[in-house]
């Protein structure tokens, strides 16, 4: 019998690897093989370095380009000759992408070899954001034959339900980063700058980096020698370091571009809290890395992985970065409690490694996709 289990997603990534080397471990215990579909093999926007020697897990590369949305914020694929290597592979199940092309795809073709798949989503409500009557009814049918949804966390479980799946149908498997790593090559204690803030991520619209630098500069106003490292790159870049020269704030914010996965444990090390003000990420993995390396983040409400991941004042804060006294006054503490941030740090580190780690977020995958093809048999 065919025991491979096939994994669409849409390109390779570092912090995707390491999940799939121990999903792929814990499946092959049952005596299945999981089979990674990639529907490109990068983009332009994306500068990771990906070794792809690290792969312990069997790959197929797509033919595809991804095609960039209005916004720039995000890209969707035509997952090329998907529906070939469906019917080639005859998988026992089939594990896609959210409410995509790919997924579509699945479902057509599970119309007539009738495959079994499953919607790994993280997609969360942003009510905001209108969707038309075709993209909605797409969806539901998607959701109907859905076997099960395995979610990034409580919000897009939460977001399923809404679509009118039963809850015994929707399983959480936290969304995370390789945990180990991060803590293994984080170094606290005395290095740290009780006055540097880091923010990582891309510099787009939507990240609101912008109300980072509205916040030193109000911090400056009050005598704080405060120092943020920004650390990415996007289209909103120049804008935001005229920004922050029009303010005076050149000594005050450093822009370091880019940096692979490797040197970013140094500079969260180095730094007492990291600033995610995201209004639209339906996640937030850079939370992960930070916390794993043992410093608490402040976190926008508005992202899905502050639910999961922020106690609020206990492992960190969730705050909304639109109301800038608030967010001075969190950055604020930071710098004045020092031992009491430490201590936040820790608590964030601890669990990561115990509630978020890699293992236990395949473990939860890992379990949802067996309850399913075990039910085929």
């Amino acid at each position: 019998m065919n025991q491979n289990i096939l994994l669409v997603t849409n390109m390779p990534t570092p912090y995707r690897i390491p999940l799939f080397n121990e999903i792929n471990s814990q499946l092959q215990r049952e005596g299945f093989k999981l089979i990674v579909v990639f529907g490109v093999g990068g983009e332009s926007r994306r500068q990771w370095n990906i070794n792809y020697s690290d792969f312990e897990f069997e790959y197929k590369l797509l033919s595809g380009d991804g095609i960039k949305r209005k916004n720039a914020e995000t890209i969707s694929l035509y997952y090329g000759g998907l529906i070939r290597l469906l019917i080639k592979s005859a998988p026992v199940c089939v594990i896609t992408p959210g409410f995509s092309i790919a997924t579509l795809k699945v479902f057509l073709t599970s119309l007539i070899l009738n495959i079994k798949y499953v919607i790994w989503s993280g997609e969360i409500d942003l009510s905001s954001k209108r969707k038309s009557f075709n993209h909605k009814f797409i969806k539901l049918l998607l959701t109907k034959r859905a076997s099960k949804f395995i979610t990034y966390g409580s919000l897009s479980k939460k977001y399923i339900e809404s679509l009118g799946v039963s809850r015994d149908k929707i399983d959480i498997s936290l969304n995370t980063v390789d945990t180990n790593f991060f803590y293994e090559a984080s170094s606290r204690g005395e290095c740290i700058n009780t006055n540097q803030f880091i923010y990582v991520g891309n510099l787009t619209q939507g990240k609101r980096v912008d109300l980072i630098i509205k916040a030193v500069s109000k911090l400056k106003a009050q005598g704080q020698d405060i120092l943020v490292l920004i650390i990415g790159d996007g289209p909103m870049k120049s804008e935001l370091e005229t920004m922050s020269k029009n303010l005076s704030l050149s000594s005050n914010i450093k822009f370091l571009g880019f940096l692979q996965k490797d040197e970013l444990p140094k500079h969260f090390s180095e730094s007492v809290c990291m600033l995610f003000p995201s209004e639209y990420d339906i996640w937030g993995l850079v939370l992960c890395e930070a916390m794993a390396c043992g410093i608490p983040c402040i976190s926008s409400i508005r992202s899905g992985a502050t639910h999961d991941l922020i106690e609020d004042g206990v492992n960190g804060f969730a705050v909304d970065f639109e109301d800038t006294n608030d967010l001075v006054e969190k950055m604020l503490w930071m710098i004045t409690e020092k031992s009491s941030a430490e201590t936040m740090g820790l608590k964030a580190q601890q669990f990561m490694l115990i509630v978020a780690s890699i293992k236990e977020s395949a473990a939860a995958f890992s379990k949802s996709i067996l309850s399913v093809v075990k039910c085929a048999k």
